[in-house]
């Protein structure tokens, strides 16, 4: 749930979630990736929607990297906001819905907003970020009541594989993400880019306990480790550690 006319400036309606769900991130080496892939088949069943995937993300910010800089400087107020799209995880097919999702965070109030794009994923992802054809993010926010400070560009796109499970016993949703990568940036915004895989991957626990189910806990000794990750911050600095 996004508050209407969210202005991180100023006042906001409180957000009144649901029962309260956690995030728990695992950094792992992406060497281990099929390792943790095959424990994890094994041990849990494939999710029933959408078990394996290729997930697709542009994420959009300001010339001056407002947004990124809202979360390295741990500010009051955060927003994030990225087209996404998925493919087939074998033959690399995009599908045909692409949606909009932004995510708030004003103190201890958190949002998040996701609407249908009309652009398809075979389009978006054959089109340069610099494009006039990428859609209006900042627009897009504005019609559903979300005011952002300054003009929101198409920055970097940012692709990896994802496979989804369940925790048998606390049905607890799983995510393992690898083969995390840039492939293509927007060259007003990044004068360079670098296409390598990421060196880490991530495993992502979503439930109602923050802490690591019993069943899960071999993971530790699999080479995973907990702490927080964000894909935007880890691949903006890879890219600009290639501009160096």
């Amino acid at each position: 749930m996004i508050p209407r006319r969210f202005d991180p400036r100023g006042d906001a309606p409180a957000v009144h979630a649901g029962p309260a769900e956690y995030e728990t991130k695992f950094v792992f080496g992406r060497e281990r990736a099929h390792v943790l892939r095959r424990w994890l088949e094994c041990r849990c069943p494939p999710h029933p929607v959408f078990p394996a995937s290729i997930v697709s993300s542009i994420y959009y910010d300001t010339r001056g990297w407002r947004s990124l800089g809202e979360k390295v400087n741990s500010d009051l107020f955060k927003l994030k906001a990225r087209l996404r799209w998925y493919s087939d995880f074998e033959t690399k097919e995009p599908e045909e819905a692409v949606q909009l999702e932004a995510k708030f965070k004003r103190g201890r109030e958190r949002g998040k907003l996701r609407v249908p794009v009309e652009v398809s994923g075979k389009v978006l992802s054959g089109l340069a970020l610099d494009s006039a054809e990428m859609p209006d993010v900042g627009g897009l926010l504005r019609a559903q009541g979300v005011d952002y400070p300054g003009l929101l560009f198409p920055a970097f796109r940012i692709d990896y594989r994802r496979m989804r499970f369940l925790e048998p016993a606390t049905r607890a949703n799983l995510c393992l993400d690898y083969d995390i990568h840039v492939p293509c940036s927007n060259r007003r915004l990044v004068h360079r880019h670098d296409p390598r895989r990421l060196d880490q991957g991530v495993f992502e626990i979503k439930g109602r306990s923050a802490a690591l189910p019993p069943a899960l806990r071999p993971l530790v000794m699999l080479g995973c480790r907990k702490q927080s990750f964000s894909k935007y911050l880890a691949c903006y600095e890879r890219l600009t550690d290639a501009m160096a």
